[in-house]
């Protein structure tokens, strides 16, 4: 599989921005847990900013995820597997919901046709 380099922070700056607002946070709550700049969070989350590892961690730590699932594209963040271990508690019918939830919100308009068919 192959991602264009500018993808990569757009896919990751989506996932932080999807994983902030499930858990009902305003950037700058998540700025404040992860010990960072909102105006950071914020260009992280539009892709405008690419991330030292050391930021990466620092917000995947303060929200609770695993580096990994920052990097998963909008497909594979709808699978049974990317789903956060909470969320697999749900039931069948639940995670069907979140999962149709989640492909809405990632739905990213600046990535190429290239980058989501990959």
């Amino acid at each position: 599989m192959y991602i264009s380099d500018n993808a990569v922070p757009i896919i990751v700056g989506k996932n932080i921005q999807r994983c902030r607002i499930l858990r009902g946070w305003s950037q700058t709550q998540l700025a404040n847990e992860a010990e960072m700049d909102r105006a950071d969070i914020s260009r992280y989350e539009n892709g405008s900013r690419e991330m030292k590892i050391t930021a990466l961690y620092r917000v995947a730590d303060a929200l609770q995820v695993d580096m990994d699932q920052l990097f998963f594209t909008p497909d594979e963040c709808c699978e049974k597997n990317a789903l956060p271990s909470k969320a697999q508690r749900l039931n069948k019918s639940g995670q069907t919901v979140l999962k149709k939830v989640m492909e809405i919100f990632l739905q990213t308009p600046e990535l190429t046709e290239d980058d989501k068919n990959f």
